[in-house]
Parts: C-alpha cells; structure tokens; sequence
C-alpha cells in the first residue's frame, strides 16, 4: 500500500470514528499531495508525498514557533497534535547525537571547508535522515 493510500484509508476511518480533528488535517494533506500532483503533471511515489509531508511538518513547526513568540499556548497545542501525526507517516529522524556522530565521520577526512562546503558534504549523505536545522546547528558546532 502506497502512502497516499494509507492517507486515505486513515481518513476513511477517522470519517468513521468522528474524529474531526484528525480527518481534517488528513484532508488538508490529502489536498497538499494532490496539488502537488497536478504541479507536476504526474503521479505521485511514496518520495514525492514524503517531500510533500516533510514540507507541511515544517509549515508546523514555524507555526508553532510563532505562536510560542505570541504567547498563544491553544494554537501551539493544536499545532503541536498536527505535527505529532504528520510525523507517524513520515521516515524516522535521526536524533542529535546520531547527527553528530554522522557529521564527525563525514567531516573528519575534509578540512578547511566553508559552512556551506561541509553542508552541502553532510545533506548528500543524511538526505532524508535528519532535519535540516539540526544538521546545520551540528556543523555550526563542529566547524567552531
């Protein structure tokens, strides 16, 4: 099964157990992916609905950012739960000190790079593993 299938099946049954919150923001992924689709003028695999995914987690996590910076607890926590079940469809992420770990091995052999240099090294290798920040915040650490 495909992941946009398993997306539509979880809203089939979260349409059936009146789950509002969780159909709606199936619905609004659901709607991600097939604009998505037509953006591109073909189907869509399993990577492409991943970036689509990884995109929205990310529209998630800005938000709640902002709202923390508003001081609008109900929105961080309604933005919170999203992100929570965006992130049960997409790919494990490594955690920091698994990042740092990576990092240390892929920068060890290289010296004298520029903070782009050593990112662009790192991204080809944790592509779709671990977060961008994080990476980024771990060769800032590793280059100073």
């Amino acid at each position: 099964m495909s992941l946009k299938q398993q997306l539509q099946a979880d809203m089939k049954q979260a349409l059936k157990d009146k789950d509002r919150q969780r159909l709606s923001l199936l619905r609004m992924l659901l709607s991600a992916i097939n604009y998505a689709q037509i953006e591109a003028k073909t189907t869509m695999d399993d990577e492409a609905v991943i970036k689509v995914l990884r995109h929205e987690a990310k529209k998630r996590r800005e938000a709640i950012t902002a709202y923390q910076q508003a001081n609008r607890p109900e929105l961080v926590a309604k933005e919170e739960a999203e992100l929570k079940l965006i992130e049960t469809y997409l790919p494990k992420q490594l955690d920091k000190n698994q990042v740092k770990t990576k990092v240390q091995a892929i920068l060890t052999n290289h010296q004298n790079l520029t903070f782009g240099q050593a990112m662009g090294l790192v991204m080809k290798e944790l592509k779709d593993q671990a977060d961008g920040q994080l990476v980024s915040q771990v060769v800032k650490e590793f280059l100073s």
